[in-house]
């Protein structure tokens, strides 16, 4: 087999359910220049076993465990599949989404379309679907557990040079099923966090995107799967509300000198003041939250002392603007 462009990594964890779905979908690839690489992170359904008839069937496929079968997260099994990736190009697959078959291709097209440009990192949007792969394309199709519907994932069509500012500043979406990034850069700056359970493929896309530039292709390519079983089903609202700012508090520790200040004001305008906003009105009033997370903005020597000052009219400024907040929703 020749050298491969594209390694895909997929993860899985009691995924028996989608696993061949997904895998399909990568063999059906129009883009015929890959290897996938199937994770188990501990399984105790089969699809352990479902991986391993994949591997036999063909060539391309390989299946790695951690040692002992332990369950080590989806950030440990992501950094395994790179230390075993052979192509220049890491494309990332949950192992409950669907790629459309010219996936691959398209993006191998904008790569080669820009790769004298300091590319690092390729994505698109997804269509949402069901755990019957149903398309949800209105509100009312949503379930309780994940309010995602109709296109999931945006950013800027074409080429884009020193994203990394706009990125963060927008929330950037890019659906992890999406992304494909150059693998020397993921492996210079050390691998996926194994501590962080959520977003840190965000974290991740982030810091990518410290070191190059980025190309969004318009077109939904990716079919994103909800269902009981993932992670914004059993997230709390709490980790819902918190994870901007950890998110945020986690890069600002690893970013280069030339965007901690701007990371910074980041943290506390958008992380700091998500939380203080939540928890200054109904249904939640819980100061002792906010507290919690205004000591961690004093306490962090990364924090400039100006953005340090600004927490506290963030703070000021909600309890201020609570009657007019509440008066609005019960206008509603």
């Amino acid at each position: 087999m020749s050298s491969p462009f594209f390694t895909v990594i997929c993860p899985f964890f009691n995924a028996e359910k989608y696993l061949d779905e997904s895998v399909q979908s990568v063999i059906k690839q129009s883009c015929t220049n890959w290897e996938l690489i199937l994770l188990d992170d501990g399984s105790e359904d089969g699809g352990l076993q479902k991986a391993n008839n994949w591997s036999e069937r063909d060539e391309r496929i390989k299946v790695f465990q951690h040692p002992g079968g332990m369950n080590k997260g989806v950030s440990a099994s992501r950094n395994l599949g790179i230390k075993h990736a052979k192509a220049p190009w890491v494309a990332f697959l949950d192992a409950d989404d669907v790629w459309l078959p010219e996936k691959l291709e398209k993006q191998q097209k904008a790569i080669k379309q820009v790769e004298e440009k300091d590319l690092v990192l390729i994505y698109c949007p997804t269509k949402v679907i069901d755990e019957t792969g149903e398309f949800i394309t209105e509100r009312g199709g949503t379930k309780d557990h994940n309010p995602m519907f109709g296109i999931y994932g945006a950013g800027r069509p074409g080429f884009q040079e020193n994203a990394f500012r706009w990125v963060i500043d927008k929330g950037f979406e890019a659906p992890t099923s999406s992304v494909v990034c150059r693998k020397d850069i993921i492996q210079q700056l050390g691998g996926f966090e194994e501590d962080m359970r959520f977003s840190e493929d965000a974290l991740m896309w982030y810091r990518i995107l410290e070191n190059g530039n980025m190309f969004f292709i318009e077109e939904p390519l990716v079919q994103y799967r909800v269902h009981l079983s993932q992670w914004n089903a059993a997230a709390t609202t709490k980790l819902k509300l918190t994870r901007r700012f950890i998110v945020y508090e986690r890069l600002l520790q690893k970013t280069n000198r030339d965007h901690k200040s701007y990371v910074s004001f980041l943290l506390v305008n958008k992380g700091f003041r998500i939380i203080t906003r939540s928890y200054i009105g109904y249904p939640y009033f819980n100061f002792k939250i906010i507290g919690k997370y205004w000591k961690k903005v004093l306490k962090n020597d990364n924090v400039l002392f100006a953005h340090k000052i600004f927490s506290l009219l963030i703070s000021v400024t909600e309890i201020i603007i609570l009657p007019v907040r509440l008066m609005r929703g019960i206008v509603k």
